[in-house]
């Protein structure tokens, strides 16, 4: 079941979201009216916890603030991305359109992929690995700030729910994540 929302919108630099942050090029025109969380479409974005490309920094876009229509309040703080660790091992970066809980959208076609880890990790320690890790990114598209275009990908991090497309791979030596090598488009 879809619940009503109130979606509020600031004008900011790109420079100024912080990760998980909401975003939108579309504004007031477009967020002055309450939507249903399925007429939300493709005008979100979320921040991720990779630096603000150099060629965003300055861009005008829209802080997004998103609270239920029983719930408006204009003090709300803006609404921010949960780190959910599901079964499958996949961090939640969806929600089920039917049950507004989180998901796993890369595997959303297993038990699994609904059901939070019954016992998130202690990730002390642990370590994550682009999972392009070694690959050559050759594409169009490169947004990555910690490795190089045209030469492989050597991005590792401390383990952490928080990081893009986050992975916790017990049976492996590391976890992955994405680090923007490929685009995010």
């Amino acid at each position: 079941m879809a619940h009503k929302v109130i979606a509020r919108c600031e004008l900011v630099e790109g420079e100024d979201l912080h990760p998980g942050d909401f975003f939108s090029t579309a504004g007031d025109e477009y967020w002055s009216q309450a939507l249903d969380g399925s007429s939300l479409g493709e005008k979100v974005y979320v921040r991720t916890n990779c630096p603000c490309p150099e060629r965003e920094r300055h861009t005008h876009i829209y802080q997004l603030t998103f609270t239920k229509l029983e719930e408006a309040n204009p003090t709300s703080s803006p609404g921010r991305a949960q780190s959910v660790l599901m079964a499958c091992g996949h961090v939640a970066i969806a929600t089920d359109n039917q049950t507004g809980e989180p998901m796993c959208p890369i595997c959303f076609d297993t038990p699994e992929s609904r059901i939070p880890h019954p016992k998130p990790p202690d990730l002390s320690g642990r370590r994550a690995r682009c999972s392009f890790y070694g690959r050559t990114s050759t594409g169009r598209s490169h947004e990555s700030t910690t490795c190089q275009w045209h030469e492989p990908c050597l991005c590792e991090k401390p383990s952490d729910l928080a990081l893009p497309f986050f992975s916790y791979r017990p049976d492996r030596d590391f976890d992955e994540f994405y680090c923007g090598c490929h685009g995010w488009d």
